[in-house]
């Protein structure tokens, strides 16, 4: 349940990353949304920080957190992406 919970809270991130891009929010916003994206990544990850410990491999569980960030930066960016070029297409299509 924990799961489908994180599951739909990532989905609401980057469907609000889509709608800040369809608002014409400012570029920055998508930050905030990969900021989320990422908090939840690493909240999962951090269940696996007893098992890496006891392997010797504490430092591979970092990188996973950098990565957890710079994908959720991505992610959010493309969605904000998607936003505006919906919004170019309503525009187009409006006028």
């Amino acid at each position: 349940m924990k799961q489908l919970t994180q599951m739909a809270a990532a989905c609401g991130i980057t469907l609000a990353s889509a709608c800040a891009g369809l608002v014409n929010a400012p570029i920055w916003t998508f930050l905030l949304c990969g900021s989320g994206l990422a908090l939840i990544a690493i909240w999962e990850q951090q269940k696996l920080r007893s098992r890496f410990g006891a392997l010797g491999a504490g430092d591979v569980l970092s990188m996973a957190h950098l990565a957890s960030v710079a994908d959720g930066c991505i992610v959010a960016a493309a969605a904000w992406g998607v936003g505006m070029l919906l919004r170019a297409a309503l525009l187009v299509v409006a006028t």
